[in-house]
């Protein structure tokens, strides 16, 4: 009987770590722009691959920003065949177990990936953050998450020094995002008018034209 593959732990936010999965070191990367909570990593055009089985400690966001890819993808105990379009994003709790192959060169795609405690952050206002669970997510269009994407790869195209405030707000709006779109119960984010919530009012209003 052939012996189940080894699941791979990986720190996307690993340059390093991140070779024991894909091709190609990424294009364009949040590395060295001293971000907290988040990263993004650029790939452009990979090669026909197909990814170990592994699991990431954060929350992983796959966004295609270029034509059409088709795409084997298995997010748990589930395997699709997916056609991703422009815009369209995959959701990878963290520590859900991923892979996925494609036999064409790969189109341009950008990877987030979001520290669970700030997630746990935006959600112990309206949820227990002990209990919080996400849906994992095929290609699917999010035109909210599609813009983060876009505005956080151009202020690193800038290259401008002074991002990390700039990261630190998308940052906090993808969170709420994920809190209130992709949890079995979803939660309403409420004005308040008699005081702050527990850990502030958060804004979900991010345009993919935004330019930093």
């Amino acid at each position: 009987m052939p012996q189940k593959q080894q699941t791979l732990s990986v720190d996307f936010s690993n340059p390093t770590d991140m070779l024991r999965v894909v091709s190609q070191p990424p294009s364009l990367h949040s590395y060295t722009a001293d971000w907290e909570n988040l990263d993004l990593q650029v790939y452009e055009a990979a090669p026909p691959w197909e990814t170990p089985i592994h699991v990431c400690e954060k929350h992983l966001l796959i966004v295609h920003s270029e034509p059409e890819l088709t795409i084997e993808r298995q997010i748990g105990d589930q395997r699709r065949l997916d056609s991703a379009q422009i815009g369209d994003i995959n959701f990878i709790p963290a520590f859900v177990e991923h892979s996925c192959a494609w036999r064409d060169r790969g189109a341009r795609i950008l990877v987030l990936t979001i520290e669970p405690k700030l997630v746990s952050h935006i959600a112990y206002e309206y949820l227990n953050p002990d209990n919080i669970k996400f849906i994992p997510t095929f290609a699917q269009p999010d035109p909210l998450i599609y813009g983060v994407a876009l505005s956080l790869n151009k202020a690193l195209e800038n290259g401008r020094s002074n991002t990390r405030l700039y990261s630190e707000s998308l940052g906090q709006a993808l969170a709420a995002h994920l809190v209130q779109n992709y949890t079995p119960n979803k939660p309403t984010f409420q004005s308040y008018q008699d005081g702050l919530p527990r850990h502030g009012d958060i804004s979900l209003s991010v345009c993919s034209t935004t330019t930093y």
